[in-house]
């Protein structure tokens, strides 16, 4: 499994430095390595090669929106009340999301290629062939 985010990552994606003063980074890097597992557990049907041998911005911000909400509640014991608190889960259950459209194949993972270029099934009947065969419209 690839770790899709660093410490120095929550700081531009997920929280404020400051806010991990104090916590031991192993229990930090645990959190980033969780919330990889579960950005993999929603990427892994889509046809993406795993563990990712690269990935973009998107998918390191996303590991850090979920990681940061659970290492406030988790690591710091905060409970998530309040606006401030708010925000936090909403990031996180906005990555969640779009990790859901990525699996649902409505979003793309940046610099992936699922391998496959075939259109969903459902798709399929709507594409006319090239046969002789016309429908006369």
């Amino acid at each position: 499994m690839a770790q899709y985010a660093e410490i120095a990552d929550l700081g531009r994606y997920g929280l404020p430095l400051a806010a991990l003063d104090g916590l031991v980074p192993e229990d930090i890097d645990a959190q980033l390595a969780q919330a990889s597992e579960i950005a993999d557990s929603y990427i892994s049907g889509r046809g993406y090669t795993l563990p990712l041998a690269k990935w973009g911005d998107d998918l390191r911000g996303c590991v850090c929106r979920i990681a940061a909400y659970e290492i406030l509640v988790h690591n710091r014991g905060i409970a998530a009340e309040g606006e401030a608190h708010a925000a936090i889960e909403q990031s996180r259950n906005s990555a969640i999301a779009w990790l859901r459209d990525v699996a649902k194949g409505v979003a793309n993972l940046s610099e992936q290629f699922t391998g496959s270029r075939a259109r969903p099934a459902v798709m399929q009947a709507f594409v006319s062939d090239t046969s002789e065969d016309t429908r006369g419209w």
